[in-house]
């Protein structure tokens, strides 16, 4: 017997979803994307990941940078993000023009070390599997490289 899923139908009940749990949140959450460059495709992606947020009530704000942006400016804004309680999430919009993608993007992760020490994880085999990373180009960071990064 042949089955077809629908993706459409499952991404609509997984929107409705988060939009009532974010509706049910006294504080709402923050989600933060980081764009460098002028590629059209990110930046259709991350206007796309602004109207989800808006349809499901998640603040959002845009960070946009010039391609030829260092990498000592994006991880120093990158750090006033990490800083701010009002943020949840750091996306980076790969892929970036010149800067190292696997240097910004392990900056990113808020809490990455409490998120290791809640589930006890051992650290010499445990993945990072950063924020921002499009799935499609999915590349696990082991724990201690990353940690040279932050």
């Amino acid at each position: 017997m042949v089955r077809i899923l629908d993706g459409k139908s499952l991404a609509d009940a997984v929107r409705a979803k988060v939009k009532g749990r974010v509706a049910a949140m006294e504080a709402k959450p923050g989600l933060a994307v980081i764009l460098v460059g002028d590629d059209p495709a990110s930046h259709l992606y991350v206007g796309l990941k602004e109207k989800a947020c808006a349809d499901a009530g998640i603040r959002f704000e845009k960070k946009l940078y010039p391609a030829g942006t260092s990498e000592e400016v994006l991880l120093a804004d990158i750090a006033a993000l990490n800083a701010r309680s009002d943020m949840d999430g750091i996306l980076v919009q790969l892929p970036l023009p010149s800067q190292d993608a696997d240097r910004i993007v392990a900056a990113t992760p808020r809490d990455r070390e409490q998120m290791i020490d809640l589930y006890d994880a051992p650290t010499r085999k445990i993945n990072i599997i950063p924020p921002g990373v499009d799935l499609n180009l999915f590349r696990p960071i082991p724990i201690e490289i990353a940690k040279e990064y932050v």
